[in-house]
Parts: structure tokens; sequence; C-alpha cells
């Protein structure tokens, strides 16, 4: 389906608020269109963060963006308020199944896909589309 993503992301959005107590702000470039591959494949990464935020960072708040990025495409952001953790120890343990789906997903795009946490502050997760 030809749909903007803001809307399959709003959709996305009110499929975790339907299932977790959750408070997820949204900001959204309005009538983004991507070809069905990126759209795919950034609904998968948007929903993987979302629930990773919840269930593993017991995260209350969470932000949504979707907007011009640092380079001419553009990106889509989730940040959390959640417990935070270490990237590179959750990788090396065998922890990070979600994490390897979200670069492999962004990876097939040719998107830029950057996760920074920290222990007890939160995790920020990005695609930047070429």
């Amino acid at each position: 389906e030809n749909v903007p993503l803001d809307q399959l992301i709003l959709r996305t959005i009110d499929s975790v608020r339907s299932r977790f107590d959750v408070e997820i702000e949204v900001e959204l470039e309005r009538d983004v269109l991507v070809g069905a591959e990126e759209r795919t494949a950034l609904l998968r990464i948007l929903h993987e963060a979302l629930i990773n935020a919840v269930r593993h960072g017991s995260a209350e708040n969470i932000l949504v963006r979707l907007g011009e990025g640092a380079s001419a495409g553009h990106s889509l952001r989730v940040a959390d308020d959640g417990g935070g953790f270490d990237v590179p120890a959750a990788i090396a343990a065998g922890k990070g199944l979600g994490l390897t789906s979200m670069q492999e997903r962004a990876g097939i795009l040719g998107a830029k896909l950057s996760i920074a946490s920290t222990p007890g502050a939160g995790t920020i997760v990005e695609v930047e589309l070429a």
C-alpha cells in the first residue's frame, strides 16, 4: 500500500501503546513516502526499538521522531528514558539479537543505524536514510 510513512508509524505506535503502559510522544514529518522495502524495514526497526525500550529498558516515556536527517534523507529516531545498557557488551554476550536484526535491516537499505545507550541513562536508536 502507498500510505505515507507517518501514518504507518502511528499504527505501529498505537499497537505498542495498546499492549504496554508507556507514554509515546510523536513528532512526525507528514506525507513522507518511501519504497516498500524501506517502509517494511523501518517499521520493523521501529517496532523492535519500542519493544526493547519497554521490555528490557523499562522505559516509561519514549519519543519517536521522523524528520530530516543529518544527510539529505530522512531520519527515524526512537529515544527512551529506560535503564539503558552497554551496547558492545550486550552484542558480545549474544544478547543483542534484536540489535543485530536492526543493523541488518538498515544495511539492506544502505541506511546508517546508530544505537547510543548508557546504563541508567536511556537509549537512542536512529536510522538515517540516504
